[in-house]
């Protein structure tokens, strides 16, 4: 089976953050199921980092919805494409939040650029996979 990723980070409504990250996840876990689409949101400071992967056409479809969602602004790809296997199989989407662990301190820790995209997405799959996976 052909799959895609795509990884993005962007801002929220500050106002309507909290309650953004929860509608999005509710119809995420759902619509993410029926398109074979897996993967992990986090919420932290404002910010949003999500990683979709699953059938090339669903990430495709998903990337256009979610960068012309209100919801997001200063959408930043930092990762898209083929890949070989799903990262995060066990969840249609899992949600996580500052209080599950800080992506912001991890990059930080590491002396991660934002401005060096290979690096910045590389770390921050590596936050999604140890830090996230392991709660």
């Amino acid at each position: 089976m052909d799959l895609a990723c795509f990884l993005y980070s962007s801002t929220g409504r500050i106002a309507e953050f909290d309650s953004d990250c929860e509608d999005i996840l509710t119809v995420a876990t759902q619509r993410n199921a029926e398109l074979g689409l897996t993967g992990l949101l986090h919420c932290e400071e404002g910010m949003f980092f999500q990683w979709l992967e699953g059938p090339p056409d669903a990430v495709a479809m998903m990337r256009e919805t979610i960068c012309r969602d209100p919801r997001h602004t200063g959408v930043r790809v930092l990762a898209e494409g083929p890949i070989d296997e799903r990262k995060f199989a066990a969840w249609s989407m899992r949600k996580s939040t500052r209080a599950d662990g800080s992506v912001l301190d991890w990059l930080a820790d590491r002396e991660v650029s934002l401005r060096n995209l290979r690096d910045y997405a590389q770390e921050l799959l590596v936050f999604m996979q140890t830090r996230i996976l392991a709660i």
